[in-house]
């Protein structure tokens, strides 16, 4: 595992010659039946030699198992959909296949724990010890024998959509919720955290709106106080409406608050993320960055499945045409190697040119991720 970390560490800096090495090095060491190992030796290995056909498999999933939601949130793009996509079974039973080669998988819906039999889902993935798991909810459509449950399956974060630390700002926000209902549930699960002796992750996903970006100090408060291990904060990009439409003064403003926030969370130890496209892009031009290091990684470690037959590398590639309409029902396997997938890579490895692939706003994400 030592070898592993310094080929992750090397493919992080860009020193790709150094990380295949140790894959020369150790390849033939790895027990034939650690296919979680060979697996991620392997993908490593391809990453620093910039294959775009991958022999490995996906390390990382992101899984829309539906579309359902009981709330109408005002930045949400699912507004005028009809809701009744829902993942194939064909996908369950590969994806189930996969499980002895992950790192993580993520779930989410639609509100993910309306999914019937979704805690069961959880119980059978944590047999796998190296994955793990993080479900994305709003915590409203949840009761405490579930949460009693929760807080016995080993290696899970629950990343809560907390958009306000007021029951008016959360409300407005998030309509049809209960801010009530939410602090409920979050003081449940420290409660059970506590009694289980869980290890258990909680954070926060907020999306910067007009409506609460005065609160984003605030923010680092509630995580504090309510046992929150991390923020994400996230630039709203699908509703291009009121709720999201700041002029310069008001963005920088935010991004002032923003950097407060990291010294804050810092001092918290609280872990802080940013996706908010100015900064990101500040990031993306630095010259701290070499030229030689690929811009991102996830299209070698990780696949979305996303809702409506789609899939791409991940939900933060920002321009919602990359996604591949899945029409003719691929397996996981083929949308691995497909042509969308390759395309992704080549041009992150400079064979071909696509303006439209990769957005530099998303840099900040995907060039700390390994």
């Amino acid at each position: 595992m030592e070898a592993m970390l310094k080929m992750q560490i090397y493919n992080h800096l860009g020193q790709y010659d150094m990380s295949k090495e140790i894959y020369e090095q150790y390849q033939n060491i790895i027990p034939e039946d650690n296919v979680y190992l060979k697996n991620k030796f392997l993908n490593e290995y391809e990453l620093s030699a910039k294959k775009f056909i991958l022999d490995s498999k996906p390390r990382n999933l992101q899984v829309v198992l539906f579309d359902k939601c009981q709330f109408n949130c005002i930045m949400c793009n699912q507004k005028e959909k009809k809701h009744n996509y829902s993942l194939p079974e064909q996908y369950m039973e590969e994806i189930a296949d996969l499980f002895p080669y992950l790192d993580s998988i993520t779930w989410q819906g639609g509100e993910i724990f309306l999914w019937e039999d979704f805690v069961k889902i959880l119980q059978n993935v944590a047999v796998y010890k190296q994955i793990s798991q993080n479900i994305v909810t709003n915590l409203q459509n949840i009761n405490k024998e579930t949460i009693k449950q929760l807080s016995q399956i080993p290696n899970i974060k629950l990343i809560i959509s907390v958009d306000g630390t007021n029951k008016e700002t959360y409300e407005q926000i998030r309509r049809g919720s209960s801010f009530k209902k939410l602090m409920e549930n979050i003081n449940l699960l420290n409660k059970y955290k506590l009694k289980y002796k869980s290890d258990m992750q909680m954070h926060i996903n907020f999306v910067i709106l007009k409506e609460n970006f005065n609160e984003i100090l605030n923010i680092v408060d509630f995580a504090k106080t309510h046992n929150f291990n991390g923020i994400t904060f996230n630039e709203c990009i699908s509703t291009p409406d009121y709720s999201n439409v700041f002029g310069r003064e008001t963005r920088s403003k935010i991004e002032r608050m923003l950097d407060f926030a990291v010294v804050k969370a810092a001092k918290e130890n609280i872990c802080l993320t940013i996706h908010y496209s100015s900064k990101a892009s500040n990031i993306a031009k630095s010259e701290n960055i070499k030229k030689d290091i690929l811009i991102c990684k996830l299209p070698w470690y990780k696949l979305l499945l996303g809702e409506d037959y789609t899939f791409a590398p991940e939900c933060t590639c920002f321009k919602r045409e990359n996604y591949y309409i899945n029409k003719n029902k691929l397996t996981i396997s083929d949308m691995w190697n497909s042509g969308t997938m390759q395309n992704y890579r080549k041009h992150i490895i400079g064979l071909k040119e696509n303006k439209k692939i990769c957005n530099s706003n998303c840099r900040l994400y995907t060039n700390s991720y390994f």
